[in-house]
């Protein structure tokens, strides 16, 4: 179980890179994650990305399905302003880390509501 998720998160206009915003609203930004541990860890942040059909806990087996979620940006990560992001996610082995298990590419817009 040495599964490894890394989110690399910038905001498009300038090429800034968001960095890793930490625990309390979860991993928003660049981060490189421990799986496994952080599914214990932090159900509620990690169980909604996971669909119907998958039980949120390792080991867990491969399957496709829809996800539709509702995310909360922290004040973190509204301060660098509306606008358009992407994101990269990447999960990988820590014993191979060459080798992608499973990648996501998400672009999104910010909006001031």
């Amino acid at each position: 179980m040495d599964l490894v998720l890394e989110k690399m998160a910038w905001k498009i206009e300038t090429g800034e890179v968001i960095p890793c915003l930490g625990l309390a609203g979860g991993f928003m930004g660049s981060c490189t994650i421990k799986l496994c541990e952080s599914l214990d860890q932090i159900p509620d942040f990690f169980c909604p990305f996971f669909p119907e059909n998958l039980p949120c806990n390792c080991p867990f087996l491969a399957t496709s399905g829809t996800v539709k979620l509702n995310l909360t940006f922290s004040e973190e990560y509204i301060m660098y302003g509306p606008g358009d992001y992407e994101q990269k996610l990447r999960l990988i082995s820590e014993a191979n880390p060459e080798e992608n298990l499973a990648c996501v590419d998400i672009k999104y817009t910010l909006i001031n509501a």
